[in-house]
């Protein structure tokens, strides 16, 4: 009988890793980036920027915040939305994202509170993450999520035109207007944000444009979106221009950088997209990376972890901020990545103990049978 049941569950675990060696390593190198991305902006916007001690003329810190944490968001949508527009709706996927979330945001809570970081009340609340937007993307995915299933049915009556004038009108409402000087028409929500970035990746993946088998026209658009984006940025952080009629032109349409990360993050993606390959490490380290957001992005940690520990203001000043940022962006990742792999055995453990229970139940119950 315990035999029966260890055969079993060694068979389920087989082949789990054997579905982990036929995953597309591509899009789990692509979160690895998409992650790095995000980091470095939090390292400058939520670190350095945030001290206020930034030299004005540091365009890299600048730039660095400007965009990348914005295209590391969309890369993520984008992956999920591919994923997403195939899938069925389950609710364990909402309870296992809650039970990630809270397994990093009552040890954080604890631990902060004994540091004297944190009030009592926010212990308690920790138990609840979900609740208290901890972690906005989390969050918003979680809401998203119960709109993928009518999603799904929508796109399934549209058809290929109707499908690319939907997308368009997402990017214009979240990319263009709110972005427009002088123009408070309404602010974009962060749902609006993957409700695009949805349309856009069911696009993509039911209709095959043809662009997708260019990789040197993609290649050649990833770098005029590059240089593009560095170069609405840097008009926008020269000085020399501030009284010039030219700039104020410029500076008007300092929006378009939003669209340019667009199309960035797409061409990106679609890059990715055609490219195949397996690797067990790359799938390692990919499958931590929501927990990486999760350890290092919340409003518990986020003042501790760059003022109070890393002192990212130090550097804030310094011709030794790129290396210091990679140093910290390294540290967050591997530290991040240990932590959820240690939350995934624990998780793993848990589950398997529950399912030898019930393996054990039904074997010693004479009365159950199979039809």
């Amino acid at each position: 009988m315990q035999n029966e049941e260890s055969f079993r569950i060694d068979i389920q675990i087989k082949e789990s890793q054997i579905k982990s060696l036929n995953r597309n390593s591509s899009f789990e190198l692509l979160r690895i980036f998409a992650m790095i991305f995000i980091i470095m902006s939090h390292f400058c916007w939520h670190g350095v920027l945030c001290s206020g001690k930034c030299d004005s003329d540091n365009n890299f810190v600048h730039h660095c915040s400007s965009y990348f944490g914005t295209l590391g968001n969309y890369l993520f949508m984008l992956i999920s939305g591919y994923f997403l527009s195939s899938s069925k709706f389950s609710y364990r996927k909402i309870v296992r994202i809650c039970g990630q979330m809270t397994f990093y945001s009552i040890p954080t809570a604890i631990f902060l509170y004994c540091l004297g970081f944190l009030p009592a009340k926010e212990v308690f609340f920790s138990f609840i993450p979900y609740f208290r937007d901890l972690n906005w993307y989390a969050c918003a995915y979680i809401v998203f999520y119960f709109f993928v299933p009518y999603l799904n049915k929508l796109l399934s009556t549209l058809d290929q035109k109707e499908v690319f004038k939907v997308t368009i009108i997402c990017v214009v409402f979240n990319c263009v207007i709110p972005k427009i000087p002088y123009v408070e028409m309404f602010k974009p929500d962060l749902l609006l944000q993957f409700f695009m970035m949805y349309f856009t990746a069911n696009y993509i993946k039911r209709y095959k444009p043809l662009i997708l088998d260019d990789k040197r026209k993609l290649i050649i658009i990833f770098f005029i979106s590059v240089i593009v984006i560095e170069f609405i940025l840097f008009l926008n952080d020269f000085d020399g221009l501030s009284h010039n009629f030219v700039y104020k032109i410029i500076k008007f349409f300092f929006f378009l950088r939003y669209i340019a990360v667009y199309i960035l993050a797409v061409t990106i993606f679609c890059i990715f997209l055609s490219i195949h390959f397996s690797s067990q490490i790359v799938n390692f380290f990919a499958s931590g990376t929501f927990g990486i957001y999760l350890f290092h992005d919340n409003n518990y940690i986020r003042p501790v972890l760059w003022h109070s520990i890393l002192k990212t203001e130090m550097c804030a000043e310094s011709r030794f901020i790129l290396p210091y940022m990679c140093l910290c962006v390294f540290m967050i990742f591997i530290i991040g990545t240990i932590i959820d792999a240690f939350r995934r055995f624990i998780f793993k453990f848990i589950l398997l103990q529950n399912d030898k229970k019930k393996t054990v139940k039904k074997l010693n119950n004479p009365t159950t049978s199979s039809f």
